[in-house]
């Protein structure tokens, strides 16, 4: 019922739902009434009279047209609740029922001109009119114009350490669309020194079906962020997905990790933060470590046989 009551459009008061369904469908249900009540009527006009056979012929036409547009305005939505009652998880997204919308607005247009009266008539198509005219300037305020600025985070980005030539920095994304939307921007852009990865985790991420096109994306699965693979990497999550005491940079070990300063898309929707890992800074010390040692015992060897050869 929500599908249809989106179709109708909402008001937001109390009950606005259950009229919007009543005053859309009841056009509907007294024209389908109509139509197939006067379905066996067919015999009482003789097949000889041209008039009557060009009103029976009509009338199997109206029955077909009114029967087209149920079939592609109801059976599709009722057969996926059908299915999503009867498995866990949902298999259509909210958006993909739209298909039904132009059938199911058709059917309600097709029933209010079946009206024999014009004052009844224009009566219904006036309420639905004003109704539908409410719905949409009250829809104006709700409409979330926001959109992330990728540009503006991949400059920060760049100026706060780039790659370096030759050299990709992975990028690991919390969120698979986000992720993909930031992969499509440095495409456009020609960016080719940051490398997108979607970060797949079972404590940060939300399960849901995803279409095709995006489990094409690189991803890596971890439990932790403190798992993910570089020595260099950016983190890019959803800021309001995320407390504040627990926002991603607590997952990362400051004796193993070095993080820097988070920042933000110019409206507060994607947050991001350099990660360096001080595991290879350690290894290079020990490296160096060990070859000055050999470098002084070689040193002091050869002192030791000049100082006998003397």
């Amino acid at each position: 019922m929500t599908t249809y009551a989106t179709f109708n459009g909402q008001l937001g008061f109390r009950f606005n739902v259950s009229l919007g369904l009543a005053l859309f469908l009841a056009p509907v249900l007294i024209s389908a009434y109509r139509i197939f009540r006067s379905g066996g009527r067919s015999s009482l006009y003789p097949s000889r009279s041209s008039v009557f056979a060009e009103m029976e012929r009509s009338r199997r036409e109206e029955r077909s047209a009114f029967a087209f547009l149920c079939f592609f305005a109801f059976i599709p939505i009722l057969s996926l609740f059908a299915v999503c009652q009867a498995i866990p998880q949902m298999i259509w997204l909210p958006r993909g029922l739209i298909i039904a919308a132009a059938p199911y607005l058709m059917l309600v247009s097709m029933a209010v001109h079946r009206f024999g009266s014009r004052l009844v008539r224009g009566g219904v198509l006036c309420a639905l009119l004003c109704w539908a005219s409410a719905a949409g300037f009250k829809s104006l305020d709700q409409i979330d114009y926001r959109k992330i600025d990728w540009g503006s985070v991949v400059e920060q980005m760049k100026l706060r350490g780039g790659a370096e030539k030759g050299r990709t920095i992975p990028v690991y994304v919390t969120d698979r669309f986000h992720a993909y939307s930031l992969k499509f921007y440095l495409r456009w852009v020609d960016e080719k020194g940051f490398n997108v990865v979607f970060a797949d985790g079972s404590g940060f991420t939300h399960p849901s079906i995803q279409p095709r096109f995006l489990r094409q994306l690189e991803s890596v699965r971890v439990e932790r962020l403190d798992e993910l693979r570089g020595d260099r990497f950016w983190v890019i999550f959803i800021c309001d997905e995320w407390q504040r005491a627990e926002w991603p940079q607590r997952a990362f070990n400051p004796a193993e990790f070095a993080v820097g300063d988070l920042f933000s898309d110019p409206l507060g929707q994607v947050c991001a933060f350099p990660v360096w890992r001080k595991l290879r800074k350690m290894r290079l010390s020990a490296s160096a470590l060990f070859w000055l040692q050999r470098i002084s015992m070689r040193k002091g060897a050869v002192s030791e046989a000049q100082r006998r050869a003397r």
